[in-house]
C-alpha cells in the first residue's frame, strides 16, 4: 500500500503521529495545548532546528521552527480569506461570537463588541483597492467612519494592529472549522500535513481493505507516464445561435434549434467507482509477426468487458474516411499543431511560427504509440469505426472497484451538506474526491530535499555537494539568506499508484464519447459538438418541429443503456417543470438529479440562447431565464480576471467577427527578493486563433486530420524517428482489414443525420 507524501527525506522516517491521536481519542483542540507545552520545556528558541519545504521559486509549502510547523492556508483552501469570512456568516444560524470564536476570545480591540463591527479604515483615498482596481464606495466609507468612532480609535497603530489581528485570527476560524470538519469526517488530524491532497490521500487509504499495488519495474512505470494526456479543452465550432419557441427571438420559419451545456456531475470521482488497475502489471508477450499481434488484440476486444482486468495497448490508429464527416467530436491525441495543419482561417490569424509545445488536439489522423485502454478501444472500433494499424506493447491489470465504497459515501455526504446549506464542508468534500485523482498521477521524480543558510561559508560548501540540483540567495544590508535543493542518497521511492490515474482519465474520455454518440447522437442525428472543457459538452441540436428536446432525452433514459441525463440539476423546486413527463420518466428524473456520474444540464432553469467560442478556456454564453425574463451572461477566459477585462458577451462576438484579439493591463501581487510589491501585468486576453481545429471561417471549423483538410502529410505525420520512405510506404500500404459491423452505429447516424438534413433543406425550400 502507498504511503504519505515524500517531499523531504526526512519526512519519509517520520512517523505518523495522527494515528497515534486517532487511537488514544485525542481530538484536534487537546494536540494545541500539547504543543505549547513542548514549546514551554524548550525554552532556548535559539537551539531549535529550523527546515523549510519548497515548492518552487519563492514560494514554500510549510517550514518549521523545532516542533511548530508553519503551513499555507492556500494549500487547503483557494477562496480569499473576505470570500470565507461572507460566507460563513451567511450559512452561520450562530450569533457572530460562536461563529468566530478564535476572534472573539483573542482580538484585543473586540472584547465585548460585536464581531461584525470589523475592517477599520482611516481614509477613503487610501483605502481604494489596488488589486481590484476599484474605490471605496461612499457607503462603505460612512460605515467605516461608524465602527471608528464606536471603538474610539485615534492612531493609525490601532487601525492597524485591528485589522492584523482580524486577518490573522479570522483565518485561524476558517482552518479550525476546516480542521474539526476534516476530524469529523476521516479522524485524521488535517494540519499534521502539508496540503489537503496529502490528508485526502491517507484518508483513502484508512478506508480500504487491500493494498494497491504499484508498478514493479521502470519500464511499465515508464510506459503508464507516458501515456498519461489530461483532459480535453478546446472549441469545435466557434458560434452558434438558438432558435425555438422558449426564446424572445425565436423565428417560427427557421428550423427548431436548440443549445445545451451538459456537465459530468463529477467526473473524475465517478470514473474511480469503476474497477481500477489495482494488482500487479503483468506485460503481455506479444507474437514478432505485426499481423498475429492485430488478431490477438481483435480477438481480446471481442471477449468483451472483463471487470476483473484491464489492459493498456501502445498502438497506432486512425479512422476510417469515409466516417470522418460523421466524426465531429474526435478522440484527443497529444501532438505539436503545425502552421502547415492550420485552415485558411485561422492561418491568415497564426504568426509565422508556432509554439514548438504539444498539447492536445481532437485528431481524426494517425494517433501514433498512444497508450489507450481496452475498454476505449472496444469502443472506438466496434462504435467508431476506429482503424488499428500497429500493437506496439501491451500490459494487463488485475482491476477491483476498491474506491468505489469511499467515492460514493463521499458524494452522499457531500450532498447532504449542500443541501443543508453548510457551503464549508461541502467544499471540502469536493476538494477530497477531487485530489485522489492528483495524488494517482503525482510525479514524485521532482522531489527534491531543501535546506536553508544563513552562514555564507556553509551555503558555499553546500553549493559544493554533488547532490546539489539548484540554489538561491537573496542578501541585503546585513543579512544573508541561502537555499540549497539537493536530490536524497536513497533512488526515490515512486509511491504514486500512477496505474489508477492513467485509467481514470481513459474512462473519462470513454465517458464523454459515451453520452454523446451512444445517448445524445442516436436522439439527434442532426447535432454538432460545439466545444468541450474538460468535463463537459456544449452542443448544438436541431429538432423537427413540435419535439421537445428534454422530453426525448427523458425518453433516453430509459431506453437507451449509456443515458443518464440529469434534466433537473440544482433546481430545487421542480415541481413545475415535470408535469410534461409521465410518471416513470418523472421517477427517473429524480432519481439521476445530481448523481454521481450522471449528465447534467447545467444551464437548466435556463436555456442557452447564444455561443462565442474564440479557442480553449476562452468562451461566452448567455442563458435566458423565462421565469424573470433575464438574459445571463457566463464568461471564461483563463489567466486574466475578468473584472478587469470588462469582459462582455458583445466583446467576445466583437473579436469572433473582426478576428483581433485584445489586450488588459491589471495589478497582481508577485515576489521578488522575499518582498511582496504590487505590479502590473499586460498581457493577451481574448483570442482569436484557435489551433486546435481546421478553421475554414470565423463560424465554420473541421476537426485536424480529416480527409478533406489537407494531403497525406496530415494523415500520415512525418515523425523525427521515421524516414521519408518509411512515411511513404505506410502511406502506400493497404489499410488494416475491417469488419463490416465495426463502426455500423456511426454509419446509421450519419445516414439518419442526412435524411434529417434533406428534410430542413426542402422546408427551406418551401418557406423560401
Amino acid at each position: 500500500m502507498t504511503g504519505a507524501e515524500n517531499e523531504s527525506e526526512e519526512e519519509e522516517d517520520e512517523p505518523l503521529e495522527n494515528v497515534r491521536w486517532v487511537r488514544e481519542g485525542t481530538d484536534p483542540e487537546a494536540l494545541r495545548y500539547q504543543y505549547e507545552e513542548k514549546l514551554r520545556m524548550i525554552g532556548d528558541y535559539k537551539r531549535m532546528a529550523f527546515s523549510v519545504l519548497v515548492k518552487s521559486g519563492e514560494r514554500c509549502l510549510s517550514f518549521r521552527l523545532g516542533p511548530l510547523q508553519f503551513l499555507d492556508s492556500a494549500n487547503f483552501v483557494k477562496e480569499s480569506l473576505d470570500t470565507m469570512i461572507e460566507t460563513r456568516k451567511k450559512k452561520s444560524k450562530k450569533s457572530m461570537e460562536e461563529t468566530f470564536p478564535v476572534v472573539a476570545a483573542r482580538h484585543p480591540e473586540l472584547q465585548g463588541v460585536s464581531a461584525e463591527r470589523t475592517e477599520p479604515v482611516w481614509e477613503q483615498e487610501a483605502y481604494d483597492s489596488a488589486l481590484k482596481n476599484e474605490k471605496c464606495c461612499d457607503a462603505t466609507y460612512e460605515s467605516l467612519k461608524l465602527t471608528r468612532d464606536l471603538m474610539r480609535w485615534t492612531t493609525f497603530k490601532q487601525f492597524h494592529d485591528c485589522y492584523l489581528h482580524m486577518d490573522c485570527l479570522a483565518l485561524l476560524d476558517m482552518l479550525s472549522a476546516l480542521r474539526s470538519e476534516f476530524f469529523g469526517f476521516f479522524h485524521l488530524d488535517l494540519v499534521q500535513y502539508v496540503t489537503l491532497p496529502g490528508a485526502s490521500w491517507h484518508a483513502l487509504l484508512r478506508s480500504l481493505k487491500q493494498p494497491i499495488s504499484l508498478p514493479e519495474t521502470a519500464e511499465v512505470y515508464s510506459t503508464l507516464r507516458k501515456g498519461i494526456m489530461g483532459g480535453l479543452s478546446a472549441v469545435m465550432q466557434p458560434y452558434a445561435r438558438a432558435n425555438h419557441k422558449e426564446i424572445p427571438t425565436f423565428q417560427p420559419s427557421k428550423w427548431p434549434s436548440y443549445l445545451f451545456y451538459f456537465d459530468v456531475n463529477s467526473m473524475y470521482p465517478a470514473c474511480m467507482c469503476e474497477p481500477m488497475p489495482t494488482g500487479r502489471a503483468v506485460p503481455v508477450t506479444l507474437p514478432e509477426d505485426p499481423s498475429s499481434r492485430l488478431v490477438w488484440l481483435h480477438n481480446l476486444l471481442d471477449k468483451g468487458s472483463d471487470p476483473q482486468s484491464c489492459t493498456l495497448l501502445v498502438l497506432d490508429f486512425d479512422f476510417p474516411e469515409d466516417l470522418h464527416d460523421g466524426l465531429d467530436f474526435a478522440p484527443p491525441c497529444r501532438m505539436r499543431v503545425c502552421r502547415e495543419d492550420l485552415g485558411p482561417y485561422n492561418k491568415r490569424l497564426a504568426p509565422e511560427r508556432l509554439p514548438k509545445t504539444r498539447k492536445l488536439v481532437p485528431y481524426l489522423g494517425m494517433h501514433e504509440r498512444e497508450a489507450v485502454d481496452s475498454e476505449r478501444l472496444r469502443f472506438m472500433r466496434n462504435e467508431l469505426g476506429a482503424r488499428v494499424w500497429r500493437l506496439h506493447e501491451a500490459i494487463t491489470f488485475m482491476c477491483s472497484p476498491i474506491l468505489q465504497p469511499f467515492m460514493e459515501k463521499i458524494y452522499e455526504k457531500r450532498s447532504v451538506l449542500k443541501t443543508e446549506g453548510h457551503a464549508d464542508g461541502e467544499q471540502t468534500l469536493k476538494l477530497v474526491m477531487n485530489s485522489i485523482y492528483g495524488k494517482t498521477v503525482q510525479d514524485c521524480s521532482r522531489f527534491k530535499n531543501t535546506s536553508v543558510y544563513t552562514n555564507v561559508n556553509a551555503f558555499q560548501k553546500a553549493q559544493a555537494n554533488p547532490r546539489m540540483v539548484d540554489y538561491d540567495f537573496f542578501v541585503s544590508d546585513d543579512t544573508f539568506l541561502g537555499y540549497v535543493h539537493t536530490i536524497g542518497r536513497k533512488p526515490k521511492l515512486l509511491n504514486s499508484p500512477i496505474q489508477i490515474g492513467w485509467r481514470t482519465l481513459e474512462l473519462a474520455r470513454l465517458m464523454l464519447m459515451r453520452y454523446y454518440y451512444s445517448a445524445f447522437k442516436p436522439c439527434f442525428p442532426l447535432s454538432r459538438a460545439l466545444g468541450t472543457d474538460t468535463d463537459s459538452l456544449i452542443l448544438q441540436i436541431w429538432c423537427r418541429p413540435g419535439e421537445d428536446p428534454r422530453q426525448i432525452l427523458a425518453q433516453a433514459n430509459l431506453h437507451l443503456p449509456h443515458a443518464k441525463f440529469d434534466l433537473l440539476g440544482d433546481c430545487k423546486d421542480v415541481a413545475e417543470y415535470l408535469g410534461k413527463f409521465d410518471s416513470e420518466e418523472r421517477q427517473e428524473l429524480l432519481r439521476l438529479q445530481k448523481r454521481l456520474g450522471a449528465f447534467g444540464d447545467e444551464s437548466f432553469p435556463g436555456v442557452m440562447l447564444e455561443w462565442v467560442g474564440l479557442c480553449a478556456k476562452q468562451y461566452s454564453k448567455v442563458v435566458f431565464h423565462s421565469k424573470n425574463s433575464q438574459l445571463k451572461e457566463d464568461h471564461r477566459c483563463k489567466g486574466v480576471p475578468l473584472r478587469h477585462m470588462k469582459a462582455s458577451h458583445e466583446l467576445y462576438l466583437k473579436v469572433q467577427q473582426d478576428g483581433l484579439g485584445n489586450e488588459v493591463s491589471f495589478p497582481t501581487l508577485t515576489s521578488a527578493g522575499h518582498k511582496i510589491f504590487l505590479e502590473w501585468k499586460r498581457k493577451k486576453a481574448l483570442c482569436p486563433l484557435n489551433d486546435k481545429v481546421y478553421q475554414l471561417s470565423n463560424r465554420y471549423c473541421r476537426p485536424h486530420g480529416h480527409c478533406r483538410n489537407l494531403y497525406w502529410p496530415l494523415l500520415y505525420r512525418l515523425d523525427d524517428r521515421m524516414s521519408l520512405v518509411q512515411n511513404i510506404l505506410s502511406f502506400l500500404a493497404e489499410p488494416p482489414a475491417q469488419h463490416a459491423e465495426w463502426g455500423s452505429p456511426i454509419r446509421k447516424i450519419m445516414n439518419d443525420q442526412r435524411w434529417m438534413l434533406s428534410r430542413k433543406r426542402a422546408r427551406s425550400c418551401q418557406d423560401a
